[in-house]
This record gives structure tokens, C-alpha cells and sequence, in this order.
């Protein structure tokens, strides 16, 4: 039996092949073509075959030419201000250091340099309550305002302000010198002497209108001025000490 495979079906069985005639005799004629057997059902699907296993991965390319840089864009709008924080509280103070070593010995005191020349002073104006002559140390009467002689004897007549710079009369308006330069080159009314003892201290004496090397021993000291030379007086009045 002989089967085929035609149009996913099964073709039936061919017939049987008809006897041989007599040799020699005339081919007997075909037999007819057997029926067509019925088309065989379509056999199920295979089961699908286990998945392959995967390649190795391909070597990595190379990196491509980075691109241009885009341009920039616009800057935006500001935004506002934030508030300001409050202001913190202050740290405490580090300790101090410690001090350094002492520097040096300190060097010897160098000679005192030469007195200078006095300057001018600011003259005061004021009447005089009395005559008066050149040189001689003056206070002013707080009752009339008006200038006198000074003396270191009593408490109101030792606020000596200053000295006449030449003779007024009573009465008149004249410049008391309260400090500064004063120069005369005749100094025997306000000392008895015609000259100052050059680099002396002078003193308000108790006479009236005197001046005087020597302290007072009573009432008050009061310095009134240091003699630079023999004719000048640099006014400098100290505070009045009380004897």
C-alpha cells in the first residue's frame, strides 16, 4: 500500500493492480481509479523549542564628537530681596594674652635742651583802681572790677591774674599781661633790683606790687613766673597754696 502527501492531506489507498494477461496477449485495460479516502485531520502543533541563549554583547563604539556649545540664554529677572536676618548675639571675649617679656633697659636721660623764647600773651583790659608802675603783679577786685596791687598776705588780694605791662594812672584802662613774655629793663619797682636773677623762680610777696625769689612764710605761695634772662619774666601763675 502506498500512501502521499497532497495539500496537508492524505490521499487514499491506490487499488489494486489487475491481473497480467497472457504473454503475449494484448494489454488488458486500466483499472478504475479508486475512490479518494477521506482527508486525514491535521496533527497537533509541536511544542515550541527552548529559547537559545544569548549572544556575547558586541564590543562598545566609540564616543561620538561632543557638539557645540548652544549659546547663552537672558538672564532672568531678579528676584526680590529676602529679609535681613536678625543681627546675632556677640561672643564672648577670648582671654588675654599673656604679656610679652620687657623690652630693654631704659637709656640714660638725654641733657635738657636750651629754654625756648616765650610767645606773646593775650593782654586783658581792665581800670585801674590805683596807680601803678611797670612790672608790678596785679589782682582784680571782685566788688568794683577794677585792677590793684596784689599781695600774697590775704586770701582776696593773692588772686594775682597777671602784671602791668608799663605805669598807668588811677582810673585808666590799661592791658594786664596774664601770661607770656614780659620785658623791662628796669625791674626795681616790682623786685628792688633793676635785674631779674636770670633762671630764678619768682613769688607774690606779701608787699603789695612785689614780686620775690623767696617764698613768703605767711598767707599764701603763689609762683608767678620764671626769669629767663635779666630783663625778661616768662609769666607762668601756679595755684595759690594756702600757708
Amino acid at each position: 500500500m502506498q500512501f502521499a502527501y497532497e495539500q496537508s492531506g492524505w490521499v487514499g489507498p491506490t487499488g489494486p493492480t489487475g491481473p497480467s494477461g497472457p504473454e503475449g496477449g494484448a494489454t488488458g485495460s486500466t483499472g478504475p481509479i479508486g475512490a479518494t479516502g477521506p482527508k486525514g485531520d491535521t496533527g497537533a502543533p509541536g511544542a515550541t523549542g527552548p529559547t537559545g541563549a544569548s549572544g556575547p554583547a558586541g564590543p562598545m563604539g566609540p564616543d561620538g564628537a561632543t557638539g557645540a556649545t548652544g549659546p547663552v540664554g537672558a538672564t532672568g529677572p531678579r528676584g526680590p530681596l529676602g529679609r535681613v536676618g536678625a543681627t546675632g548675639a556677640t561672643g564672648h571675649s577670648g582671654p588675654t594674652g599673656p604679656m610679652g617679656p620687657p623690652g630693654g633697659p631704659t637709656g640714660p636721660t638725654g641733657p635738657q635742651g636750651p629754654t625756648g623764647p616765650t610767645g606773646p600773651s593775650a593782654d586783658i583790659e581792665t581800670t585801674a583802681g590805683d596807680a601803678m608802675q611797670g612790672g608790678q603783679p596785679v589782682y582784680v577786685n571782685q566788688g568794683d572790677a577794677q585792677a590793684y596791687r596784689a599781695s600774697a598776705a590775704e586770701e582776696a588780694t593773692s588772686r594775682v591774674c597777671g602784671f602791668t605791662r608799663g605805669d598807668v594812672g588811677q582810673g585808666e584802662t590799661f592791658s594786664i599781661v596774664p601770661a607770656g613774655r614780659l620785658e623791662l629793663s628796669d625791674w626795681t619797682t616790682p623786685t628792688g633790683n633793676a635785674s631779674l636773677t636770670s633762671g630764678a623762680i619768682y613769688y607774690l610777696d606779701s608787699a603789695a606790687g612785689q614780686i620775690t625769689v623767696t617764698p613768703p612764710t605767711a598767707g599764701f605761695v603763689v609762683q608767678v613766673g620764671i626769669a629767663v634772662t635779666a630783663t625778661v619774666l616768662d609769666v607762668d601763675i601756679k595755684t595759690r597754696v594756702r600757708l
